[in-house]
């Protein structure tokens, strides 16, 4: 038996210890199963046999070890569980259905450094129920054993260990536990037995009042956001008939621009069939139900409804491609260039999208940045991609040369061109041109709007900011322009384009971390926001609602309706959610 299986066959059931090595074992198991919100049906993950048994008796257990023979001594070790199994630490696959548990916990697993975290974190999260628990535990390098084990175990800062489970996770409660320093630890096991305990009750007194600076371990009791339910639900919304308050439009095979809502009862919606431009908000739904049905996640449960929004939106290039905008030319492309990898004969579509936009945009407008973002799923899709290659990289290099050197922002033409979805839809472009054709060179030109995004436009609870107020602006409301200026308004959209960003931008090889701004900009959408409310429950169409105003409003004037392109953006974010 190697070390590594020894390691994890001993860790299944370990030996009586001395009170302060018991105290910490005592400390995590309470505090991981106080975390857990009455569960029905338990993972526990590889957690000592101890925690195992202290489990709800009332739950359904089923034990997951990362390895046969740990597997096997865990079962011979434990009564009451319903199912065994076991995965591979390097590579975490966990042999269970989506959404099969209400709960996971993990009390210890983390400090093994063979062990792929975040792989685990996905993978625990695809089998939770949307909103299910999970209680978790990792060392601090504030940890005693730190000092002589910090390069044979793992041990990570308290933002490191949130990073992990981010952006799979929302971190809801944490404790902090104490332990002596290192020296103080190691002389009180030299001590008599009596001695130690007390030592061992003074660090639980600690506990009680540790901060998250000198924690020597960190219990955290997180939420699943549950992205493949909420996708599945996004895309029901999109693909249902307008008669049945969806966005499918069975006369003209596209998609409705919006449904429109008056507020009713407090913040009850009323829908109904709004005016929307389709020819500007029905190809980024497009291109959302065409990431979706590209992706692994992809099915073919909607493939006739895709096909007659297939040919609807060929029939709207044959007429009026000349005529469109980049902000629906751009998606087009993409969405047929998607569609043809999934098996759907498009790919002629999404080249003659490309012909008509190739020679007739100088990338004078931020929108313009949705045609980089569509051609770099054709340059995927092409058997010879070297027009679309050399396209890219001539978009790219036009962009750059709009970044302002001051704010890093890009600076286009359009009046609009500050606004964080103009941003967004450039860094789309940009990144994804970077992955595939333009070299990384443009990286930096990517990080600069990363960071002005972080540093200025995303709040604290998560929520992202249209724009910044200036001076003459905020003169103009004081003399009486409106009770919402556009920097009072927080829209759902928002947050999906900058998740669609960052998981682009990660692709490319960007250094920036994201996982924890990403996973703060999506919970925002489901109760970190002003509310504390899920902005999904309050629609009744399965997703969020469009706005909030900065004092937790729902009736901004202008904004009470849901577009198609939000939805199509959704479903885009949630896509590369699931696979981050």
């Amino acid at each position: 038996m190697d070390d590594r299986t020894r390691l994890l066959s001993e860790w299944v059931a370990q030996p009586p210890a001395g009170p302060l090595v018991q105290y910490l074992r005592d400390a995590e198991r309470r505090a991981a199963l106080d975390a857990l919100d009455s569960p029905t049906h338990v993972l526990d993950i590889a957690s000592e046999t101890c925690v195992t048994r202290a489990l709800p008796d009332d739950a359904t257990v089923t034990r997951l070890d990362f390895s046969p023979e740990a597997s096997a001594r865990a079962r011979d070790a434990l009564d009451g569980v319903e199912d065994f199994a076991s995965t591979t630490p390097e590579s975490p696959t966990l042999p269970f259905g989506r959404a099969r548990f209400d709960a996971a916990i993990c009390v210890g697993p983390l400090d093994w450094r063979f062990l792929d975290a975040d792989a685990l974190a996905r993978e625990v999260s695809r089998v939770l129920t949307r909103e299910g628990s999970f209680a978790v535990t990792a060392p601090t390098p504030e940890s005693p054993y730190h000092a002589g084990g910090r390069y044979e175990l793992t041990y990570r800062t308290p933002d490191e260990f949130e990073a992990v489970l981010a952006p799979h996770f929302h971190p809801d409660d944490q404790t902090y536990i104490y332990q002596p320093p290192e020296k103080v630890q190691w002389l009180t096991g030299k001590l008599p037995t009596g001695l130690q305990q007390r030592v061992a009750d003074y660090a639980e007194r600690r506990t009680e009042t540790c901060s998250r600076d000198r924690a020597s371990y960190v219990v955290t009791g997180a939420t699943a956001p549950g992205y493949r339910a909420r996708l599945d639900d996004a895309l029901d919304c999109l693909l249902r008939p307008v008669s049945e308050q969806g966005f499918f439009d069975p006369e003209t095979d596209r998609f409705h621009g919006r449904l429109d809502y008056s507020l009713t009862d407090g913040d009850t919606m009323a829908w109904r069939a709004g005016e929307g431009s389709r020819r500007r908000y029905g190809p980024l739904a497009l291109l959302g139900v065409a990431r979706w049905r590209q992706s692994p996640l992809g099915d073919d449960r909607y493939d006739d409804r895709i096909r007659r929004l297939a040919d609807g939106y060929e029939r709207l290039v044959d007429a009026d491609g000349d005529d469109l905008p980049s902000y629906a030319l751009g998606p087009l492309t993409g969405a047929f260039a998607l569609l043809s990898m999934a098996g759907f004969e498009t790919l002629s579509i999404a080249e003659d999208a490309f012909a008509r936009s190739r020679d007739r945009f100088s990338f004078d407008h931020s929108e313009d940045g949705l045609l980089l973002h569509g051609w770099s799923y054709l340059h995927d899709a092409a058997e010879d991609p070297i027009e679309v290659t050399n396209a890219l990289r001539e978009g790219t290099q036009a962009v750059a040369t709009r970044q302002d050197p001051e704010t890093g922002l890009f600076a286009f033409d359009n009046p609009t061109t500050d606004r964080h979805q103009n941003q967004m839809y450039v860094l789309w472009g940009l990144c994804r041109a970077v992955e595939v054709a333009a070299g990384d060179g443009y990286l930096e030109n990517a990080t600069a709007v990363v960071d002005y995004t972080l540093d200025t436009r995303l709040r604290e609870d998560g929520a992202l900011l249209w724009l910044e107020p200036g001076r003459i602006e905020e003169l103009s409301v004081a003399l009486g322009r409106g009770e919402y200026p556009q920097w009072k308004l927080l829209f759902a959209c928002h947050q999906s384009f900058f998740a669609i960003a960052a998981a682009h931008y990660r692709r490319a090889g960007g250094d920036r971390d994201l996982d924890r701004p990403v996973e703060r900009a999506m919970a925002w959408l489901h109760g970190t926001n002003d509310l504390g409310r899920d902005l999904t429950d309050l629609t009744g169409l399965g997703v969020p609602a469009r706005h909030l105003t900065t004092d937790g409003r729902l009736d901004a004037p202008r904004e009470q309706f849901k577009g198609a392109y939000e939805i199509g953006a959704y479903l885009f974010a949630l896509a590369e959610l699931t696979a981050w």
